[in-house]
């Protein structure tokens, strides 16, 4: 397993099936992440909010898989409460972007689709807070 690999060395084998394995799950860097976060008083709005854009992302990534077909470009996951939903007396809800590497039109998306007093993170380092 692992452990003989680490033990032994061998890196290479070791990085061979971690590449495999996080291609398999979608993760990175094979796949790339994005997190949209929307912030409000009252939790029922940051979610209505966070709904409401999420389907307009939905929409144009759908617009957009018409005009390049092959595998989905996008995923878009959420809206999702992370586990500290609540933070200094704001409510969050953010959207989580699976997109390939190769997809540079995604920030171009994201700005025209996501409103100005969102939080837009490119490979955030926690997409679970």
């Amino acid at each position: 397993g692992v452990l003989r690999l680490a033990l032994n060395h061998d890196y290479n084998t070791f990085y061979g099936r971690e590449i495999q394995m996080r291609a398999i799950l979608g993760f990175p860097p094979v796949i790339k992440i994005a997190k949209a976060t929307f912030t409000a008083r009252r939790p029922e709005k940051a979610n209505e909010v966070a709904h409401a854009v999420a389907e307009k992302l939905k929409t144009a990534f759908a617009f957009w898989q018409r005009q390049h077909p092959g595998p989905p470009g996008v995923i878009i996951l959420g809206p999702l409460r992370g586990y500290q939903a609540f933070v200094n007396g704001l409510y969050r809800a953010s959207i989580i972007l699976k997109f390939q590497p190769k997809e540079n039109d995604l920030q171009r998306y994201l700005v025209y689709f996501v409103p100005g007093d969102w939080r837009i993170e490119i490979s955030p380092s926690n997409i679970l807070a």
